[in-house]
């Protein structure tokens, strides 16, 4: 988790709300499995009575703890696509007036939503009512995210197609490039994220059911995995979506190991307002203006001297 505030930091891939947000993300999920280690280190010792284990305090706070911290990261994908509705709202400034109450707003409105969860799950005849909530909330978060998508697209393409260019500022045609280079990297995470959260709610609605002892021990073995590999693989995830997050790693492994960098440096293509390389598009613009200039200045023969051939 240490390492993964570093990067965050120092990466500064995304704005400063979003990034407390991933931050806050990356407190449940390591608070999370601690208090699941706990559990399963208490069970294994016999420490508490396998019958009645909430009845003692020692096990009950570490399994609210992990119910609230489940919850409360399985709505966080809802709060990212919030925060990017804030950005496009804000678009006039909202990369130099921070607005660092959003992501306050937002975290602890995440929070109070994991604490309550704590209090309706111990019914488990309430479990039913929450995955809906969650499912719903997920779903609206994934439509939110592509109409997010869509909306920039349509504002970049109606600020540049303004007649004159003074009519609209540089910040705001910064920020909308950037609201979609965001939403485009988020792509991978979101789709993870959504993926991910699918399985942990269903593995919660079947704990939920009065089964055998032997399924709710696969269930539960299930749902410890699940949210194991959810906070392992979502910084592998981050890794391969974010180019800043790519070099602050590498450069972390490279000071660890006392590797030697290379010398050369790295040129990244240009891209445009879309994260697109254009490369390509200046290569095949170059090669036809050097062909151009290169017939320009062939020797000409005349007509007589081609006729005499």
């Amino acid at each position: 988790m240490l390492l993964n505030f570093i990067v965050l930091i120092r990466a500064r891939q995304f704005h400063f709300n979003f990034c407390c947000i991933q931050g806050w993300l990356f407190v449940l999920h390591f608070v999370d499995n601690i208090a699941i280690l706990v559990m399963r280190i208490l069970m294994i010792t016999e420490t508490i009575d396998d019958s009645n284990p909430t009845s003692m305090w020692i096990f009950w706070i570490p399994m609210n703890v992990t119910i609230g911290c489940t919850f409360a990261a399985m709505c966080t994908l809802f709060f990212l696509a919030v925060e990017r509705c804030c950005a496009t709202f804000f678009i006039q400034d909202y990369e130099i007036n921070l607005r660092r109450s959003i992501s306050v707003f937002l975290n602890v409105f995440l929070s109070l939503f994991g604490i309550g969860s704590c209090f309706v799950i111990i019914d488990k005849e309430n479990t039913l009512y929450v995955i809906v909530i969650l499912l719903v909330i997920n779903g609206f978060a994934l439509v939110l995210h592509f109409f997010l998508q869509w909306w920039n697209r349509k504002i970049y393409a109606g600020l540049h197609d303004t007649m004159f260019v003074t009519s609209y500022s540089l910040t705001q045609r910064f920020q909308v490039a950037e609201n979609i280079k965001s939403l485009q990297m988020l792509n991978n995470i979101i789709y993870y994220m959504g993926f991910m959260n699918l399985i942990v709610v269903l593995s919660v609605l079947f704990s939920s059911f009065n089964l055998s002892s032997e399924l709710e021990l696969l269930i539960t073995f299930c749902l410890d995995t699940s949210i194991f590999i959810y906070s392992f693989c979502y910084p592998i995830i981050m890794y391969n979506s974010c180019d800043r997050w790519k070099i602050e790693i590498d450069a972390f492994f490279t000071w660890i190991f006392c590797l030697k960098g290379s010398n050369t440096a790295k040129v990244f293509p240009i891209l445009n307002s879309f994260g697109k390389s254009m490369e390509t598009a200046n290569t095949m613009s170059n090669h036809f203006d050097n062909l151009q200039l290169s017939w320009e200045m062939a020797p000409r023969k005349s007509i007589i001297s081609l006729i005499s051939q």
